[in-house]
């Protein structure tokens, strides 16, 4: 017993991305994913699906956008511009995703991309940002668990840098078996908690 405290006081520490993974989760963080109309300057959001640090579903809803889905992005999630007829706008779900993140940590994997999203969402919508958030315009890597597994894994460019692996990918190299591979928000939200989780265990 008395080995084992000392071993906990004074053994080697985790590494830093397995004990930034602990911390996100210990902060009850939303972790969210989004799928969009494309991947441009002017796509939108489609969907967004919001959960807890345990996997429990915050919020969960497709979001009719102004512009049509591209064909690209609707074999990827296989959501219709039918199928976003009669969906809330970003306006109508306002309300329910600031309940979920206000005062909260979001993090997602690529969190560049969807908080660009968002962005431009709501700008299209002319929405303003809402001053709550103002904290998601910190560096990526406050958020990024794409980011932070890229380091964890440790697949090192010729400039330092370390490469990013696709959501997919992390899954596979982390022994994780996906129940699906639908591609929708939800789905994929939980799938970047078990890669969080995964590295917090390590």
């Amino acid at each position: 017993m008395l080995f084992r405290i000392l071993r906990l006081l004074f053994g080697p520490r985790p590494r830093p991305e397995v004990e930034q993974a602990r911390a996100w989760l210990a902060s009850s963080p939303v972790i969210f994913d989004t799928e969009t109309t494309g991947f441009g300057k002017k796509d939108q959001i489609v969907e967004i699906a919001c959960l807890s640090e345990k996997g429990d579903v915050l919020f969960q809803s497709l979001v009719r956008p102004s512009c049509p889905v591209s064909d690209g992005a609707r074999r990827i999630h296989r959501i219709s511009d039918a199928a976003l007829a009669d969906a809330p706008t970003i306006a109508e779900i306002m309300p329910d995703l600031r309940r979920v993140f206000d005062g909260r940590m979001p993090i997602t994997y690529n969190f560049d991309f969807d908080r660009r999203m968002l962005m431009q969402t709501l700008a299209v919508a002319e929405l303003d940002w809402p001053e709550a958030w103002d904290h998601w315009g910190q560096p990526a890597e406050h958020y990024c668990i794409m980011l932070l597994y890229a380091q964890f894994y440790g697949d090192e460019r010729w400039d330092g840098e370390y490469v990013w692996q696709k959501l997919v990918a992390a899954l596979q190299q982390c022994g994780i078996r996906s129940e699906t591979n639908s591609h929708r928000a939800v789905d994929d939200a939980r799938a970047a908690l078990a890669v969080l989780q995964h590295m917090a265990r390590s």
